[in-house]
């Protein structure tokens, strides 16, 4: 018997199944039912906010490929009309720009198609343990806040940090990135501009502000989104785009120059001169 099958589901937990499979939607409502979940299933994005308006739920599994609107947009107007709620990302495709929306709305993990229904329902358990003890960590910490506070007198009102932006250029030869325009000159005996995402963007200025030094997978989403995420909600998208990065920049994206791989560390962007 699987570790999920012996959890005992929290009392009153409701989680809300939303995909356009119809196969995928049944399957998991059974095995989330038999845990003891309340599980309600939507077919669209608009069912899906209709329901959350009428039923806050504690965890929405999301399809982000939905035929109405996409998965993004039900993320972030479902942060408006429930807060707080636990999302668990589904897509078939592993895109960056996916990844940092889900992190940016506070999807608890990014799965991908296709997904075991025991990896999913193992998903939702440690999504709802998770939301538990952070609620647990963070009264302890306020209580220890009060209590220092009291005894010390220390004034811990927040503080304004003020940052200077990044600069918008960044030359590392043989590359010049430009992220107010989203290209990137690419030096050499035929020199070409390639047009980037925001995604691509993000992850090549961390490289290139790094050279010869390997940045993981979580440093690299950390770069995009001035947070420490966890790494498997971003490996995958990760890969990625480091995938595409090298197919518009290298001139050999299957032995690449620029970007390489250092195993068991990440990736590290060579300086060509």
């Amino acid at each position: 018997m699987s570790s999920v099958a012996q959890t005992k589901a929290p009392p009153h937990a409701r989680i809300l199944v939303v995909d356009d499979e119809a196969l995928i939607t049944g399957a998991l409502t059974r095995a989330l039912t038999s845990l003891g979940y309340d599980v309600a299933a939507a077919s669209t994005g608009h069912e899906a906010l209709t329901a959350l308006q009428s039923w806050p739920r504690d965890v929405m599994v999301l399809d982000l490929a939905l035929p109405d609107m996409s998965g993004v947009e039900v993320m972030a107007r479902a942060a408006q009309v429930c807060p707080g709620l636990l999302v668990i990302v589904l897509t078939g495709q592993a895109e960056l720009d996916d990844a940092i929306a889900a992190v940016k709305y506070h999807a608890v993990d990014f799965l991908l198609k296709p997904a075991a229904i025991e990896q999913i329902t193992e998903a939702v358990v440690t999504a709802l343990r998770g939301q538990a003890r952070r609620l647990q960590e963070r009264v302890a910490l306020r209580i220890l806040d009060e209590a220092i506070d009291a005894l010390q007198g220390i004034d811990r009102r927040p503080r304004v940090v003020r940052t200077a932006p990044p600069a918008p250029m960044l030359h590392v030869p043989p590359l010049l990135l430009d992220r107010q325009e989203q290209t990137v000159v690419v030096a050499g005996d035929n020199p070409r501009t390639c047009k980037l995402t925001q995604g691509e963007v993000d992850v090549l200025a961390a490289l290139m502000a790094r050279p010869g030094q390997p940045l993981s997978a979580r440093e690299l989403a950390a770069a995009g989104l001035g947070a420490q995420e966890d790494e498997k909600v971003m490996r995958g998208a990760i890969v990625h785009c480091i995938n595409r990065l090298r197919s518009k920049l290298e001139a050999d994206p299957n032995q690449p120059r620029l970007i390489r791989t250092i195993r068991g560390a990440g990736y590290q962007f060579e300086p060509i001169r």
